[in-house]
């Protein structure tokens, strides 16, 4: 075993009998905080497996008490942190597609932490995975909110459900708060992060990648971040996302924005999400950004379509050469003129990229998917826009 494994794994013990000793002097019962440390300590010595880590503040979106997966692993300075999807709730048809709870059995039933992206096998196509010997944290989604919002007791209205709780942004803060603070008290050194999410956790990782840097910074000093958005269509063409959607999602989740956006952007767009691109771009100038799209994305284009003829919210599907205008014109329009903006733009019916087969397989232009995430974390990426 390495010195440093044998370091680490001390350290973690240490920091486990600690909390042991403070509970057997203390006749309470514990609180939710040691139980939390107690299962990240507990992650630390079962490495290069998922451990879920179960946590009372942080609240689904029918109320109840939810939690975060991690995965670490024997020598690493990276980390990876991934939003996976699961839509946004804001009628009938997109609550019924949502988790309104998220709990460690769901997390092993539904083989989350086999994802594509998580790999560490050194066989075949995953052989070129970046993350398979990074730290891994899965960010489980129920909030329903693309988590980005900040709002209670909330009525969907539509025939959605009624007395949510969209709280994905802070549920986010929380977590990362946790882990952040967890790994710096027990000398694990973090140099590089990747902030990835697909479908919803596309949204989420454009909402909360500021807030990522500024906690994660105060604790490390000099780290190398990069962004990935997988199929998370913020889009600022109308005819394809028209503004009573944006509208209605900002009422619904009270959708939390930089408060120094007008500093970085100062005309930002009226539905001030949509500005995130820019003010992410000059904010971070060091930093990689990235996005997938996938023009004839069956799933965006299914629900998308319930905001179109003024958001009637009857089920349909957009026109795939319409989804492709639309991705089109964020690119000419938006991405091209940001220097550290890179788009991988896909002529394909699936959804998303990373979790699945497609990170691995999908190639446009001579370019592997897999190959182009690696490439935009070295800032190398060269936009790849199938025409």
């Amino acid at each position: 075993m390495k010195p440093a494994t044998i370091k680490n794994r001390l350290l973690s013990i240490t920091y486990l009998l600690f909390f042991l000793i403070q509970s057997c002097g203390d006749e309470s019962d514990p609180s939710a905080d040691e139980d939390e440390l107690s299962a990240l300590s507990n992650a630390l010595l079962n490495r290069e497996q998922w451990n879920w880590i179960d946590n009372e503040d942080i609240i689904s979106r029918d109320g109840s008490s939810g939690g975060y997966a991690v995965n670490f692993t024997e020598e690493s300075d990276k980390l990876l942190i991934y939003l996976p999807g699961g839509r946004a709730c804001f009628d009938a048809f997109s609550c019924g597609g949502n988790e309104p709870n998220y709990s460690e059995e769901k997390f092993f039933a539904n083989a989350d932490g086999n994802r594509s992206l998580f790999s560490r096998s050194v066989r075949a196509a995953n052989a070129n995975n970046l993350f398979k010997d990074w730290h891994q944290v899965f960010v489980a989604y129920s909030s329903g909110d693309v988590y980005s919002g900040d709002n209670a007791g909330v009525d969907v209205g539509n025939g959605g459900d009624s007395n949510q709780t969209f709280n994905g942004f802070s549920n986010f803060n929380i977590m990362l708060n946790d882990v952040i603070e967890f790994l710096a008290q027990n000398q694990i050194t973090i140099s590089e992060v990747v902030l990835a999410g697909s479908s919803a956790g596309g949204y989420g990782v454009l909402a909360n990648f500021d807030q990522m840097a500024t906690i994660i910074s105060a604790k490390y000093e000099n780290v190398k971040f990069t962004l990935i958005n997988d199929a998370g269509y913020l889009l600022s063409d109308k005819s394809v996302v028209p503004e009573c959607l944006n509208i209605e999602w900002d009422n619904l989740f009270n959708i939390q924005i930089p408060n120094d956006l007008s500093q970085f952007v100062p005309e930002p767009d009226e539905f001030e999400f949509l500005s995130i691109y820019e003010y992410l771009s000059k904010k971070y100038p060091g930093v990689d950004f990235g996005f997938y799209g996938s023009y004839s994305d069956l799933t965006s284009r299914t629900l998308l379509s319930l905001g179109q003829n003024n958001c009637a919210y009857q089920v349909g599907l957009i026109e795939a050469k319409d989804f492709k205008t639309g991705l089109l014109h964020q690119y000419n329009s938006i991405l091209k003129d940001l220097p550290n903006w890179k788009v991988f733009y896909a002529e394909t019916e699936s959804h998303t990229a990373l979790p699945f087969d497609q990170y691995t397989k999908l190639e446009v232009k001579g370019k592997k998917f897999i190959d182009w995430v690696a490439d935009l974390h070295s800032g190398n990426a060269e936009d790849v826009v199938d025409n």
